[in-house]
């Protein structure tokens, strides 16, 4: 959940995800957005079939 949706909250270390720049704009190329999970299985799913 993109933190600016959520408002005001308390925020845990576990509900947060560290992403590169690169993985960041991915997850933001279309609507809806991607999950961390989603761009994961897509860059591993690409790998595969090179």
């Amino acid at each position: 959940m993109p933190l600016h949706v959520i408002g005001p909250s308390r925020t845990r270390l576990q509900d947060l995800a560290l992403l590169c720049a690169n993985c960041h704009r991915m997850i933001h190329v279309s609507e809806p957005w991607l999950t961390v999970e989603q761009l994961r299985a897509l860059v591993e799913n690409r790998s595969e079939h090179r």
